[in-house]
């Protein structure tokens, strides 16, 4: 596709530079033999140079506001059919409406014939629209939007991939899915029968793979990780190959089992995923197929053999292979054989070079003294030559089940102490072993994600639990797993309730041994300070420790787990209790901030020629303006109003930021900038055109890295505008809609259903991590991965305030129980669980607790001394940036934004240590860029010594997102700030009075073609001419109340002039 087609002129990229981590300028195409070259580190790609930022105005371009952007109707998922065709000549015009294509010429020729065929026709489509939708109104396949029943309509041109020059085959596999998964409908760019899970944890499966004979780049399934080939499927434990030093820990993944079969493979396929799992199958030569469940938290490996002989090689080698051992010789408690034939023989060949193991449990000891304890359902015979020491294998075809279970070794104060061998150990002396034994016999096959919400109760307070205490392994039965976690205090009224519910299967289904057994997983760190004591087994019933990235596992017994989340109840000025408005009443301050918004709102905009994330970031810093102004002006009152003049200004910058806001959203929702959104037809995205035509431009946008990050600026920019102007919301909240579908939509979970508009459900969440991932479809070397934990707090924040606003409900978010809007602010809850629990640390004489329970230690104690990681990957975690290694940059990226949601991000206590042994020595040095930052940080514990140091600010040369304004602002709001010792003490603060000769308030180009904010400020009490019934336009849209000028001074879209 020309680059004219993607509705943009394609420009050079401008040269701007944020604090963030690119893959801007790196070449990551496949070679000619389809694979990606392996750096030492495996990671496909690298970041750019800081570079300061500036605000200066870059020369607008020209783009032509009348370019004629196609819309597109999706309707079931199944088809996306353009609302504008191109006639023979190829002049394009609108489809007509079904009256304008009613010809009544015909009359004249045969009139009682063209009548009835006439009446018949309409007959026909009023019977279909009825049926249609009645039934995409029961099962939800036509979307239903925010505010109305209407279908959703695709407001940006659709692309087909292949047409920018970034085809879908040139990242990804498609042959690697089950052909049913292969869309054959209609629509000719469709790829999938699913919008693409670009932030599934599993990817790496299918993209380009790694030169190492073909393999695929490893996949993080939790306690493991796993890579495959068209003949082989490897497993690793990672955390056994740990290289850790003060600033980097990394858990490679170097194979300790490999899997194949006998007789070779003749096909391979992904057969399902869900939120929690992947299901891989290979084909054999013999017919038959072997199949592994991915399944995130469970402590075996496990593969189903249809037909197939298995074969299993070690790494490096194998030294062993035996049958496991109690006081009797054979594994015998709770009275009974556990499974199902006797559990393991051994016979040596008479040359003593072939051992030949019989049975369905038995012990792979590896040449590097690792041990795997591995299961079978039925019976099978392995070899194992004792001179070769590679690989054990089948005799004969095997149908049934393989379980392996990788034996941590026992934490020791030695570590240079060896693991004993398993062989003279008494697997009667390990809890451990015995669950691993007991638990063996049932096995997940995925998993499904769900959530409810309802409001807080005080019974909400204790645990509420329908379940038994698991007691001693002999009396073990099938334990119901553990509802409800409830917070300590709840700070909301509303609680969202998370829930896994593992599918499962049996050894013998028909067999009472197997059948009644619970199913034995693995927890993340912050999965356990949630859910219920019951459900988890202590230390003393399971003393070995699967480790991760994130910490230690915690073993839960039970195949549903479910944990309440407290959903954040907090507006546009937070509700943390480390926020108040009180101080924005005293004069001191108010001259202060109204100052600096005078200032500020003559910054430079973002130009149409600006890249997504850039227009993000200033958009957002602009509605902050807004926001900031109009904030001030509802505090304004009769003691404060010391000076007429700032007052009056007050008004203007109110108006002036909203009509700035307006202008630059629209252009941003109506394509008219260089770097437009368009849908990808293929895999159900909406991408920047930039990102299309250039894989590596907006640090990979087009193929779906950071979308949250990006999104959220826009989102919260329109989430302000809307506040102030519910015209917007009305002209495009449907263009708005599409964003935050993109990031926050809350169907399509898994392979199997499919609603009507085609995103993946929240895009970037990984449910089981408890947070997301910014990578999206390049192949990393440490599984998914990212950097900025703040700024996809505030995607999700952004996302959440527009849902808010979208349902009127800006002025009391609390009253909207939607199911968006409660949806939105459990990803807001768990990313910050996700960011307090990952990402910042603290020594252990300092961690204390996490959310109201003792918290598992994450990270040893010398690495949490950096207090912030900066990259978080599956596989590794590092404290450094893609742009730079200072610990300045490390923290402030895991900073920036600052908003309301920052309050809820970061204790007062967590970042006075943070500061205190970080950032206080890099603060005085910090270049200007970064200082905004580390003074809002600062403010958290110790606003008013913040407040002397903010007086230095120069907003042109801050972060692109960030004023001298909203550094005041949210200092002044802060619990700690001191209004009296800062009014007391004005030394240092420079200019911050108004004279009678002020310099006139820049006026709004009118001729702009944005949409039209007056200046005219609101009288008190209403009058003729302002009610917006008097006003046509704004009638018709059923607004009620002052729209020209609204409350708060504004003269909507609606007003007549």
């Amino acid at each position: 596709m020309a680059q004219e087609q993607l509705g943009v002129k394609r420009k050079e990229k401008p040269q701007y530079f944020y604090f963030y981590g690119s893959t801007d300028y790196v070449d990551n195409r496949t070679n000619g033999n389809g694979t990606v070259p392996t750096g030492a580190d495996q990671d496909s790609l690298v970041g750019e140079s800081i570079v300061t930022t500036d605000n200066e105005q870059d020369e607008d371009l020209a783009v032509n506001d009348s370019m004629d952007i196609p819309h597109v109707l999706l309707l079931k998922g199944d088809e996306i059919q353009p609302l504008v065709n191109e006639n023979a000549n190829g002049d394009r015009h609108r489809q007509r409406c079904l009256f304008g294509m009613i010809s009544f010429a015909p009359l004249k020729r045969n009139a009682t014939a063209y009548i009835s065929l006439w009446v018949g026709g309409v007959s026909m489509l009023l019977f279909a629209v009825s049926v249609t939708v009645l039934h995409f109104s029961k099962s939800g396949s036509f979307l239903v939007s925010h505010s109305s029943p209407a279908a959703y309509m695709m407001p940006f041109p659709s692309v087909n991939r292949a047409d920018a020059g970034d085809p879908v085959s040139a990242f990804l596999q498609k042959n690697l899915f089950h052909p049913r998964f292969h869309y054959k409908g209609r629509d000719p760019f469709r790829e999938f029968t699913f919008p693409f899970p670009t932030g599934a944890f599993w990817v790496n499966l299918v993209l380009p793979v790694t030169a190492d004979h073909g393999l695929s780049y490893p996949t993080a399934v939790y306690p493991y990780a796993y890579t495959w080939s068209d003949d082989v499927f490897q497993v690793s434990y990672p955390a056994g190959h740990r290289q850790e030093d003060a600033k980097s820990i990394h858990d490679y993944a170097i194979p300790d089992l490999a899997f194949a079969c006998r007789e070779g493979t003749m096909s391979r396929h992904i057969e399902q995923f869900d939120a929690l799992s992947v299901t891989l199958k290979y084909g054999t030569m013999s017919g038959g197929f072997w199949e592994t469940y991915l399944v995130q938290g469970s402590p075996y490996i496990t593969i189903k053999y249809k037909n197939s002989m298995p074969a299993i090689r070690a790494f490096p080698g194998i030294a062993d292979v035996f049958c496991p051992r109690d006081e009797d010789g054979d594994i015998d408690f709770n009275g009974r054989r556990n499974l199902l034939s006797s559990v393991c023989s051994s016979e040596r060949s008479e040359d003593e070079k072939i051992d030949i193991i019989t049975g369905t449990q038995f012990v792979v000891q590896t040449t590097d003294n690792k041990y795997w304890f591995a299961f079978a359902s039925e019976s099978l015979s392995l070899t194992f030559d004792r001179v070769q020491k590679v690989s054990i294998e089948a005799q004969h075809s095997f149908s049934g089940v393989l379980r392996f279970a990788y034996v941590p070794p026992a934490e020791r104060q030695n570590v240079t102490e060896s693991q004993p061998s398993l062989s003279d150990l008494n697997v009667m002396s390990s809890k451990a072993l015995q669950r691993l034994v007991y638990h063996a016999g049932v096995y997940p096959t995925g998993g499904q994600v769900s959530w409810t919400f309802r409001p807080a109760s005080t019974t909400d307070v204790s645990h509420n639990l329908n379940t038994k205490s698991i007691g001693s392994i002999d009396k073990i039965t099938k334990v119901v797993s553990g509802i409800t976690s409830a917070p300590s205090s709840l700070k909301t009224k509303r609680l969202g309730t998370i829930r896994f519910k593992y599918s499962t299967e049996t050894f013998s289904a028909s067999s009472s041994s197997t059948s009644s057994l619970p199913l034995l997983m693995l927890a993340l760190p912050h999965h356990a300070d949630s859910l219920p004591k019951l459900v988890k087994l202590a230390n003393d019933e399971f003393e070995l420790s699967y480790k991760t990235i994130k910490g230690p596992m915690s073993p839960v017994v039970g195949s549903t787990w479910m944990y309440d989340e407290v959903l954040p109840s907090l507006g546009f000025d937070g509700d943390s209790g480390s926020s108040t408005t009180e101080a924005l009443h005293d004069p001191f301050v108010r001259q202060q901030i109204v100052r600096s918004l005078y200032e500020d709102i003559k910054l430079s905009l973002p130009t149409v020629s600006e890249d997504i994330y850039g227009f993000g970031k200033q958009s957002a810093r602009l509605a902050q303006l807004a926001h900031i102004a109009n904030v001030l002006l509802k505090e304004k009152d009769d003691d404060n109003a010391v000076d007429g003049i700032q007052e009056e200004n007050l008004a203007g910058i109110l108006q002036q930021a909203a009509h700035f806001l307006s202008n630059i959203l629209e252009r941003v929702l109506t394509n008219r900038v260089t770097d437009g959104l368009v849908f990808d037809a293929n895999l159900g995205g909406l991408v920047t055109s930039n990102g299309l035509l250039d894989s590596h431009a907006d640090f990979g946008n087009g193929r779906y890295n950071d979308h949250h990050f990006h999104y959220g600026y826009l989102l919260y920019a329109c989430a302000v505008l809307g506040s102030l102007n519910s015209t917007f919301v009305e002209r495009f909240g449907n263009e708005v809609d599409t964003i935050f579908y993109d990031i926050a939509h809350n169907t399509n979970l898994d392979s199997k259903v499919v609603d009507g508009v085609f995103f993946p459900a929240a895009r970037h969440k990984s449910w089981f991590d408890g947070h997301s991932f910014a990578s999206g479809l390049f192949p990393f070397g440490n599984g998914k991965s990212q950097e900025s934990s703040s700024e996809a707090v505030n995607g999700y924040y952004g996302a959440y305030l527009w849902s808010v606003v979208r349902h009127g409900a800006a002025a009391n978010p609390e009253s909207d129980v939607s199911p968006e809007t409660d949806f939105t602010r459990l990803l807001l809850a768990t990313e910050i669980r996700g960011a307090k629990t990952y990402w910042q640390m603290s020594p252990s004489k300092s961690q204390g607790k996490r959310n109201g329970s003792p918290a598992l230690k994450v990270y040893s104690e010398e690495f949490s001394r950096n207090y912030m990681v900066g990259n978080l990957g599956m596989m590794d975690a590092i404290c450094s940036t893609w742009f730079g290694t200072k610990d300045l940059y490390v923290h402030m990226i895991n900073f920036l934004p600052v908003t309301a949601v920052t309050g809820e991000l970061f204790s007062i206590d967590y970042v006075r240590d943070e500061y205190r042994n970080v950032l206080e020595a890099q603060a005085s040095g910090a270049e200007m860029a970064w200082k905004g930052y580390v003074i809002s940080n600062h403010a958290i514990f110790d606003a008013s010594t913040a407040w002397t140091e903010a007086q230095d600010l120069i907003s042109s040369q801050l972060d692109s997102a960030l004023s001298k304004s909203q550094v005041l602002y949210w200092i002044a709001t802060r619990s700690n700030f001191d209004v009296v010792a800062i009014s007391g003490d004005k030394s240092g603060t420079k200019n911050v009075y108004f004279s009678n000769q002020t310099e006139p308030f820049p006026q709004v180009d009118e001729s702009s073609g944005a949409s039209k904010v007056h200046e005219t400020h609101s009288s008190n009490g209403s009058q003729s001419g302002v009610t917006c019934e008097s006003h046509p336009r704004c009638a018709d849209l059923h607004l009620t109340g002052d729209c020209c000028p609204s409350p708060n001074g504004l003269n909507l879209d609606c007003c007549t002039r």
